[in-house]
This record gives C-alpha cells, sequence and structure tokens, in this order.
C-alpha cells in the first residue's frame, strides 16, 4: 500500500505559516491526521487475522504496515473449526452487564467485541478453542509514526491543509501567528471534518481503503 510522509505533507503548507520550524509543521500534520481519522473515521480497512488462544479474551490487532493503529471495529468475525461466526461491537460496560462472570467464567465462541483501551481489544465469551478473528475496522496513526496512507491523504488533503494551518497559526507569540486567518482556517477544517465524517458514515470510502492482509507475526 502506498504510503506519503508526514514532511511531504509539509511543503504545500509551509508557504502559508512562513518562519514556522518544518518540524513543527510535520508534527503538527501528523496530529490533525490522527485527529481526523479518530473523528471522521475515514480510513478503514481489514487488519492482520489474530490467531485466537484458549482462555485469552485481550488482543492487540495490527494494521499489517510499518505504520497505523486500530482506532474503531466496525465489522468482525471469528472463524472456529471452519464456522465463521459475526462478532457484535459492545460497549464494556453493556458486555459486564450481559454476562457479569466474565472474563473469569464465561467460555464459548466469541460473539462480543469490546475494548477499554486503544488499539486493544476484549472478547466475550473468552475463546475456548483456536480460531482466527478477522476486524474491518477504522485506524489512525500512531504518535510515533512518520508515515500514513496516501490513498486516505489524496482525498482528505484540504481537510488536513486547513486543520494544520488553524492550529499552526493560532499558536501565541510566534512570529507566524495570524488569528485571523487562523480563525478562516479553522471554519474550513471543521466544514470538511464534518464532511468527511459524513461522506465515511455513507461508506464512500470503504472500497478503497483496505489493508494488504500478511500472516500474522
Amino acid at each position: 500500500m502506498a504510503s506519503i510522509t508526514f514532511a511531504a505533507m509539509v511543503d504545500p503548507i509551509a508557504p502559508f505559516a512562513p518562519g514556522c520550524p518544518s518540524l513543527t509543521l510535520q508534527t503538527t500534520a501528523r496530529k490533525i491526521t490522527k485527529d481526523l481519522c479518530q473523528r471522521a473515521k475515514v480510513w478503514r480497512g481489514f487488519l492482520e487475522p489474530v490467531p485466537l488462544a484458549v482462555g485469552v479474551y485481550a488482543y492487540t490487532p495490527v494494521t499489517g504496515l510499518t505504520y497505523g493503529e486500530l482506532n474503531d471495529v466496525i465489522d468482525a468475525y471469528v472463524v472456529v473449526d471452519n464456522q465463521k461466526t459475526d462478532v457484535k461491537w459492545q460497549a464494556y460496560e453493556d458486555v459486564r452487564r450481559i454476562a457479569p462472570a466474565w472474563p473469569q467464567d464465561y467460555a464459548g465462541t466469541p460473539a462480543r467485541i469490546t475494548s477499554l483501551q486503544p488499539g486493544e481489544v476484549q472478547l466475550a465469551p473468552v475463546p475456548d478453542t483456536v480460531g482466527t478473528l478477522t476486524i474491518y475496522g477504522s485506524m489512525r496513526p500512531k504518535d510515533d509514526d512518520t508515515a500514513f496512507d496516501l490513498a486516505t491523504y489524496s482525498e482528505f488533503s484540504r481537510a488536513i491543509f486547513h486543520g494544520v494551518l488553524a492550529e499552526i497559526l493560532a499558536m501565541p507569540q510566534r512570529s507566524w501567528a495570524d488569528a485571523k486567518a487562523a480563525n478562516m482556517h479553522g471554519r474550513q477544517w471543521t466544514y470538511l471534518l464534518n464532511a468527511a465524517r459524513d461522506r465515511a458514515m455513507r461508506g464512500y470510502n470503504q472500497a478503497d481503503l483496505t489493508v494488504a492482509m500478511r500472516p500474522f507475526a
């Protein structure tokens, strides 16, 4: 899958914030891109199939790339003994309410998936046999990533452009600060973020935003 570095995102933005260090622009580009992915869920794809282990209910799925992590589960299923079972996303509190004994005394083929911390998922019931878990989800950059999915960037580069400038130009006591321009870019960022969220919810991006699967390591 083609990627773009956050450093490469700087060139179209730098002329609008003269004097702003490249590293500051890169860091802000990553932050805004993560915000876009986290809030609008525009970067979507299949994560690596996760081998299930008996008695283990918490897993950390990976993208199969050198960057990115799970943001939200959109769809999931497990395969046990060649039988596919859909797994329903539910809030952690709802899983505990439905199955008070979980995870200590609640085993079987997983039917629900939940999460308590970023990047990790938990299955209920706790697997009582080996199998695989497949997740189709939204993803986001990690805080130390240097690259991002090129297709998603190409689709939403305008939103990232305005988001970065809204934050950069609003920095106080900087030579490049411009409160009026920051406000204008902020309005554009908000508009494009909402449009991106609406588009993602309608499923317009799903066909192109897939992650190549490789054997789980």
